[in-house]
């Protein structure tokens, strides 16, 4: 990468981010959920959803998905375990069901952070306003803050409960624009957003005309897109990004 595109990062003030799949391993925790719930462990050993970690989870975000989008206002999670467990377990006992379901909704609380999270998320701060646009709601990302992302600091707070919609809705990120403007001064040229998930983040952002960095993780999940989205940085997890940072303000 180039010197001059590597100083270009210091014209941005502030960086939202995408938090499950970028800051938080979503995909680990996902998994060892599921494979502990009695859903999953039912079925005969020879199914493909207990023998393939990336039919899984796959399989379990194609279910999530279709939750987010369906019901834009209710918390995607219960819905989502219910539904998969309606297609894999049909005629169990409701009152079962919405226990576990209620359970697995307070999961994300206990997936771990990326190894280079906390480190690379310290430095950023010291040059960014540093800002989540998440497809959580609000009690389960605050619980998520006291546990995987305990320390790490935020100067405001955006979730899809928040604004009544999932990304990769572009209202989204229209609800981040105009309040990156209100509540902290950012214009959109001040921003650069930085995810993992092509689909949900680096799609939109093109869509909005936003600056991106896509974050490089090992995930066995993510939808076929027809065109790739545009992205304007590169970098192998958040510590990819911290690297370049430094770099750019190391000759101040």
């Amino acid at each position: 990468m180039s010197t001059t595109k590597t100083k270009d990062l210091k014209s941005f003030r502030a960086l939202s981010f995408d938090i499950f799949g970028t800051l938080v391993d979503d995909e680990s925790g996902l998994y060892d959920t599921l494979m502990a719930t009695t859903l999953v462990q039912s079925l005969p050993e020879s199914h493909p959803l207990r023998t393939s970690r990336s039919a899984l989870l796959n399989h379990f975000f194609q279910v999530s998905d279709a939750a987010q989008q369906s019901h834009p206002n209710e918390h995607h999670l219960p819905l989502a375990y219910t539904q998969l467990s309606e297609e894999l377990a049909p005629g169990r006992d409701k009152a079962t069901v919405a226990t576990e379901a209620a359970a697995f909704a307070s999961c994300p609380a206990t997936f771990p952070a990326f190894p280079d999270t906390a480190a690379a998320m310290q430095l950023l701060a010291s040059h960014y306003k540093l800002i989540p646009l998440t497809n959580m709601d609000t009690a389960t990302f605050a619980a998520v803050c006291w546990g995987p992302l305990a320390g790490v600091h935020f100067d405001a707070v955006y979730t899809a409960e928040d604004i009544g919609s999932y990304k990769p809705d572009l209202r989204n990120f229209e609800y981040l624009l105009q309040h990156l403007k209100d509540d902290l001064g950012v214009e959109k040229g001040e921003l650069l957003h930085v995810a993992q998930s092509l689909h949900a983040d680096h799609v939109p952002a093109n869509q909005m005309g936003l600056r991106n960095c896509y974050v490089v993780r090992n995930s066995v999940t993510g939808k076929e897109l027809e065109r790739q989205p545009e992205v304007e940085w590169k970098v192998d997890g958040l510590e990819g990004l911290a690297k370049l940072v430094e770099e750019a303000w190391r000759d101040e």
